[in-house]
Parts: structure tokens; sequence; C-alpha cells
């Protein structure tokens, strides 16, 4: 193939190079293991050009102090996805990696049922009552978040995520929901929280959905969202900005002006036309998920 297609964070540098195979999807799934297991991705930068800089030198470490509970069969399954094509291993082979055998080996052992608790159920049930513009920064804030703070909601996601693939399906939120939603509401949540329309929840999605008040609302975090959002660096978030947020490619599907204009509205408390970082925390005390606290 030729085309170039992928995220920043997951794209492999032969599909930078547009030519690649099959082999493109292994990287892929060594990065979505390597978020899966610290929070945060393999390579990084302050905008998509400098993390593609980075995914074409190939260069990653596990240098977070997250990675020193980690075992070396983790590692060693995620350096030989994240390498070159021609040493990477085939699908076939990762399954047979000694890291799967010895999870399946202790899953046959008998292990806990896992189910979401109520406190995660409340904010996964509630997230779709956000205003998209909620729901934007609780991606952002759950991306930036640190590992300590969301430890719990990734074990949690890798616990639901039976076969392994970085997303949550429909089958698999049935297993650990099954006690409290039928069918009908349980797809409901689904459409809810899967932002980018894809028909599953991954990992980002999930966080976003789940994570909890007394993180969110941290002014650090609050803060670091809304100049995300401040393009232009003005101290204030106005109308363009928020449709471009709202109508970027990852944040779902079209957002009418109008709506947008509305939506804005609501937050500018004191109708300058722009929102401010007060009424931005307004804004996010006002999130729906706070109704599980």
């Amino acid at each position: 193939m030729e085309t170039r297609a992928g995220t920043p964070n997951y794209i492999s540098p032969e599909v930078l190079a547009g030519n690649y195979g099959v082999e493109c999807d292994l990287w892929s799934a060594g990065c979505i293991l390597y978020i899966l297991l610290c929070g945060y991705p393999p390579f990084y930068g302050d905008d998509d050009l400098e993390i593609l800089q980075m995914v074409q030198k190939g260069k990653f470490d596990f240098d977070g102090e997250e990675w020193d509970e980690i075992s070396k069969e983790a590692k060693d399954l995620i350096k030989k996805l994240i390498c070159k094509p021609e040493k990477r291993l085939t699908a076939q082979e990762a399954l047979e990696h000694k890291w799967f055998r010895k999870a399946l080996k202790e899953d046959k052992k008998g292990g806990k049922k896992i189910m979401i608790n109520d406190k995660r159920f409340k904010n996964f049930q509630h997230f779709n009552k956000n205003t998209k513009l909620q729901q934007a920064a609780l991606t952002a804030i759950s991306v930036q978040a640190s590992p300590d703070d969301i430890k719990e909601l990734k074990q949690l996601f890798m616990a639901l995520d039976v076969n392994g693939d970085g997303s949550l399906s429909l089958d698999e939120l049935k297993k650990g929901l099954s006690d409290k939603e039928n069918g009908k509401q349980l797809l409901e949540m689904l459409k809810g929280a899967d932002t980018d329309g894809s028909g599953e929840i991954n990992y980002t999605e999930f966080l976003a959905a789940t994570i909890d008040a007394n993180v969110f609302m941290r002014e650090d975090y609050l803060r670091t969202a809304f100049n995300m959002f401040d393009k232009d660096g003005s101290g204030k978030i106005d109308n363009e900005e928020v449709i471009a947020l709202l109508q970027g490619e990852d944040l779902g599907n079209f957002v009418s002006k109008d709506a947008i204009k509305q939506a804005l509205n609501e937050i500018d408390a004191n109708g300058d036309g722009e929102i401010d970082f007060e009424e931005f925390m307004e804004m996010m005390a006002k999130a729906s998920s706070l109704d599980g606290f």
C-alpha cells in the first residue's frame, strides 16, 4: 500500500514512507500495549510533526518509574513490536509470546470476574449528558493525566479488553456491566463514549468517560486543557476556536455552527463572546460526571 493512514501516536515509520504492509498493524499494537501499561505513548512531542519525527527515529525507552513494576516479558514484547519491519513479530508470533502465555496460564488458575464498580459506572452512564465541549475537555485532561491518577482505570480497561485489541466492544462492555444495564441502555452508553464514531471505545475515550472528578477538576489539568483550546494564546477561547475544536476529526461527528454558538453563549457568563478560564472551570464543575459523587 502507498496511501498514508494512521494516528501520530500509533503510526509506523513505513506508513510515513508510503510503502507498507500488514506489519504496520503490529507496530500500532506495540504502541497501544505501551500506552496501556504506562499511561502515555512511546513517542511524544509538542505537536503532530514532532511526534512523527520521533516515530521516524524509532527510539523509545522504559525510563519512567511506572515501568519499574512492569514485567520484563511485557517490555520484551513491546521491543519486538516497535522495531524495524524485518525484525517485527507477526500477529501469530506475538500471540505466542511468553508474556501472553504467562497471562493465559495465570488466567486459567482462576481469577476474579471483572466488573465496573458503581462510581465508575455512574461516570460512564452520565458522560454522554455532558456537552461536546465538556467531553472534549475531559478527553484532553485524560490524555495528560499522570499515570498515578489513572492507574486504576488503566487496569480496569485492560481487564475489560478481553481480546487485547486496545478497544472495548459492545460485547466486552456487556460482560463488565452485565448486572447494571440492559442491551439498549448499554448501546446508548457506548455511542455516548464513542466520540470518534468507530463503534468501539478506545483507551482515551474510556478514560474520558470514567475519570474521577477529583482528578479532572484539578486546576493544573484544567489550565492545560484550556490552553490547548486557546490556540492563539489570548487567555480566552473564542467562537472560532470552539468551532475548530468540535469539528476536528478526533472529536467525532459534525456539530453545526449554530449549536456551537448556542453552547458558547450558555457558558459565556459575562456575555463578551468568549470563554475565560473562570468560565471554563465553572463549565467543568457542571460536568455530569460529578453526579456520581
